[in-house]
């Protein structure tokens, strides 16, 4: 690993991208090579699409901290569209590295982000998996790239992890996923950042538990008042089938099933989810609703 003791990395997702999976990786290659580790992960919403965040810290001494790291040394990115709603940045000093899964080149990104001096890696990790895998878990490619940027470990090592947590899961599988580790590898892009780059402007720091005000409120929220349309890693396609019963209007969470002149007409793009209730309840004999892999907007 690099000559820091210390190395922090936090992951930016969301649920069903595998990032769970993918912090643990490191850490217990590390462990195996008799270094120090540890893997956490904060949730929010606990459904597929839902923002998280993963945290890995590897170290060359014991572990004596077990709280989420506040100034990550690494930060990936497994879901670019986080790059407009969360503080990608935060925590973060001008030697940090950026790893950004997307099909732009790392100097469009670094531009996008602000991102200063720091190094700017990308990858086009969807495409890669969609080739390999046929599905979009973009995270064994984000590996490969976290090694090729780090050499954190080394390829042989991370391709043995992967055979060994993956193999026994979906086996068939498993050589899509060794191919795309090592595609993330070959096929990752740096841009090292200047002096001259517009420097990024620190994010306002997030109150913990314990700094919120005593007897303070929090305002209420739904889904109509927060777009959250961009959480979708799979989306809806209504076809000619739908005879208009109604149960998908009736059991999405979300209230984003457009109904007019009481016949479904599509579904909300600021608001759907993907979560796929409309689909499963949608009645067999008809299967007006299908579920297809990624987050195109819906249409109304």
């Amino acid at each position: 690993m690099p000559e820091k003791q210390t190395l922090e990395i936090r992951w930016h997702g969301r649920g069903g991208q595998g990032i769970v999976t993918a912090a643990k990786m490191p850490a217990e290659v590390i462990i195996k090579q008799n270094g120090h580790a540890l893997a956490s992960q904060e949730y929010g919403p606990e459904r597929s699409g839902a923002p998280i965040k993963c945290y890995t810290t590897i170290s060359n001494t014991e572990i004596k901290m077990y709280s989420q790291p506040e100034h990550p040394d690494i930060v990936i990115v497994v879901d670019s569209t986080l790059l407009k709603t969360e503080p990608i940045l935060e925590g973060t000093n001008e030697n940090a590295i950026i790893i950004v899964n997307s099909s732009h080149e790392p100097e469009n990104i670094a531009r996008a982000i602000s991102g200063g001096k720091r190094k700017v890696w990308t990858v086009d990790a969807t495409a890669i998996a969609l080739q390999e895998l046929g599905k979009n878990f973009p995270n064994t490619t984000l590996l490969g790239a976290l090694i090729r940027a780090t050499e954190l470990v080394s390829l042989e090592n991370i391709l043995e992890k992967v055979a060994e947590g993956l193999g026994k899961k979906n086996a068939a599988l498993l050589e899509g996923n060794l191919q795309a580790v090592r595609r993330g590898y070959n096929e990752a892009r740096f841009y090292q950042g200047s002096e001259d780059a517009v420097p990024s402007t620190p994010a306002p720091p997030q109150k913990a538990w314990y700094e919120i005000e005593e007897a303070g409120t929090l305002p209420a929220g739904t889904a109509k008042k927060y777009s959250t349309g961009d959480w979708r890693i799979t989306h809806p396609v209504l076809n000619e089938q739908c005879v208009h019963c109604m149960l998908c209007w009736l059991f999405c969470p979300d209230n984003a099933i457009v109904v007019k002149n009481e016949k479904v007409i599509g579904f909300d793009p600021e608001h759907c989810k993907g979560c796929g209730i409309c689909a499963e309840v949608c009645p067999p004999k008809i299967r007006a609703i299908a579920m297809e892999e990624g987050g195109e907007p819906c249409e109304k």
